[in-house]
């Protein structure tokens, strides 16, 4: 990616913007990012305190 096409691409994101990680066979690490989005659902209550 450019300079310039990652500049746009940075102004027009916002948190929480749905990403689909594709080409690659390595999975999304969950401390990567924004930690709580890169975990799934049943691992994320598997982790609850309640």
């Amino acid at each position: 990616m450019s300079t310039e096409n990652a500049g746009w691409l940075y102004s027009m994101s916002r948190r929480g913007d749905v990403v689909q990680y594709v080409g690659t066979t390595r999975q999304m690490e969950p401390d990567n990012g924004y930690g709580d989005w890169n975990i799934s659902w049943a691992d994320y209550q598997a982790a609850s305190a309640l």
